[in-house]
């Protein structure tokens, strides 16, 4: 649940950051930006069925500590790589790298976060973790555009766009304090022992 509240506060952190700097920093319209952000979209929907059957086969660990150490790397390439004279296609690479590592976090510990429960609480562990998701979400946002504000504002730069641009750069360092954080709790994620749970019938 950790990693799961850490990985949303990083993408929706992201997914905010990284429109206004692409209209306000590279001054592209909103359907390019949501054209550019398409990719990464579609490709974390794409892989995510075929991790969750890797993930029967080897478990939760050898999915997850890789992603959460891509969520990192996309996030400390996003702070050196982004400037005022960054390309789109650059752009697009980070975010499809970056859904990548989002991938392979979400997809098994949204089943290993409820796979410990008896069936009778199912509801109740889904209703905690969609929850502690949209907190998680919601104070990744608000600590991203905080740092990208305060980066901005202190930017030296004489020009709004390359302001934007270092805010941006700046606010990418409190996503990869986020994603590192999310890759340190990943170490200590064990395989569920299913033998231990006991199935018990909900109370009439």
């Amino acid at each position: 649940v950790t990693v799961l509240s850490l990985a949303f506060a990083t993408m929706l952190g992201t997914v905010i950051v990284l429109p206004l700097y692409m209209q306000s920093a590279l001054l592209i319209t909103a359907l390019v930006t949501g054209l550019a952000l398409l990719p990464g979209g579609l490709i974390q929907g794409l892989v995510s069925p075929f991790i969750g059957r890797i993930y029967d086969s080897v478990g939760p660990r050898p999915l997850v500590i890789p992603g959460a150490l891509i969520l990192l790397a996309s996030q400390i390439w996003m702070h050196f790589g982004l400037s005022e004279n960054t390309t789109v296609w650059t752009v697009i690479a980070m975010y499809v790298l970056f859904g990548i590592g989002m991938a392979l976090v979400m997809t098994p510990m949204m089943t290993l976060s409820l796979s410990v429960l008896p069936k009778h609480l199912y509801g109740h562990g889904s209703a905690i973790v969609n929850t502690l998701q949209q907190l998680g979400g919601a104070a990744g946002t608000a600590i991203l555009i905080a740092a990208m504000t305060i980066g901005a504002n202190n930017s030296s730069a004489t020009s709004m766009a390359a302001a934007q641009a270092d805010g941006t750069s700046a606010s990418f360092i409190a996503g990869g304090i986020l994603a590192a954080i999310a890759l340190v709790a990943a170490l200590f994620i064990q395989a569920p022992q299913r033998t231990k749970v006991v199935e018990q019938e909900a109370p009439h």
